[in-house]
C-alpha cells in the first residue's frame, strides 16, 4: 500500500488527512472536516456545502487517481483509529441530533 513516507509507521490525526488532500489536490477540506468529523452532534448540509460537495465530486470524476489515493489515506485512518471511526459512524446513524448544552 502507498503512503505518505511522512506518516508510514506512525499513527495520523485528521488533520494529518486534510493537509495531505488539501496539498494533493489544492482542495481545502478543513471547513468540512471541522463540520461533518470534528464537531460533535448531527449536521445538515448548508448551501454552501453543496459546492464543496460539488468540487470533490468534480475532482474524483478529473483526476481519479488522486480521488483513490484520498479513499485509501481515510480507509487508512479509519483503520488506524477504530475509536474515530466510532464516533463518526454513531454520528451518521443516530437518529435523533444530540441537545445543544446551555452554559
Amino acid at each position: 500500500m502507498a503512503c505518505v513516507p511522512e506518516f508510514q509507521h506512525q499513527p495520523v490525526e485528521t488533520r494529518n488527512l486534510s493537509d495531505t488532500i488539501r496539498e494533493a489536490t489544492g482542495v481545502d477540506v478543513g471547513p468540512f472536516f471541522e463540520q461533518w468529523i470534528l464537531k460533535p452532534g448531527r449536521k445538515r448540509k448548508p448551501e454552501d456545502e453543496q459546492d464543496l460537495l460539488q468540487r470533490l465530486i468534480g475532482m474524483a470524476q478529473d483526476r481519479p487517481m488522486i480521488a483513490v489515493g484520498a479513499l485509501i489515506g481515510a480507509i487508512f485512518l479509519a483503520i488506524r483509529n477504530p475509536a474515530l471511526t466510532a464516533v463518526v459512524v454513531k454520528a451518521f446513524l443516530d437518529p435523533k441530533p444530540r441537545p445543544s448544552k446551555k452554559a
